[in-house]
């Protein structure tokens, strides 16, 4: 047990730091791009062209730079998800298994580099097949992963929701308070 409870405090500071980067690409306004999903799903390369244009190159870049950040973190966060869901449930994982942790954040470093290299000459057309290929790939294992951390946020928010209760109108020590 007590090497879930370290787990699971290392996938809050995990999830808290996966947090806290989103956040940052929310409200900073210097490297918010707001149709990023759109861009990133562009089905050719007229239409990437026509999705970046509407950004100076310095908000595209800064925002790729702080996806490699945020791509080591929500890697992170993916192994200790595993570590959470395993300990929880009291099997063991196969090691090669965590290699499925980390193929969101490969194929988004390949997103980020051929995106950085597009971007910074658009004149240039691209072999845009990696670039397409590794978007849906990344997301296909990410809404997996997505769906794993928040089945954990949902028993943490009910375990939290617990033990305030027990706090609040609970009996301590074999006593009303």
């Amino acid at each position: 047990m007590a090497s879930l409870n370290k787990t699971s405090k290392s996938w809050g500071v995990a999830f808290f730091a996966v947090v806290t980067v989103l956040a940052i690409f929310h409200f900073n306004k210097s490297l918010n791009i707001p149709d990023i999903l759109s861009i990133q799903f562009t089905d050719n390369w007229q239409h990437f062209k026509e999705a970046v244009s509407g950004y100076s190159l310095e908000r595209l870049n800064k925002n790729a730079y702080l996806d490699f950040v945020f791509m080591f973190l929500y890697s992170v966060l993916f192994v200790l998800s595993i570590k959470v869901m395993a300990q929880s449930m009291g099997f063991k994982v196969h090691k090669l298994f965590y290699l499925l942790c980390i193929i969101p954040g490969a194929f988004d470093l390949v997103e980020n580099f051929s995106f950085l290299h597009f971007v910074n000459d658009l004149d240039i057309e691209r072999n845009f097949i990696f670039y397409y290929w590794s978007v849906r790939i990344k997301w296909f294992f990410v809404i997996a992963f997505f769906l794993i951390n928040l089945t954990i946020v949902f028993y943490y928010g009910l375990f939290i929701i617990g033990k305030a209760y027990n706090f609040f109108f609970g009996k301590s020590n074999g006593k009303n308070r």
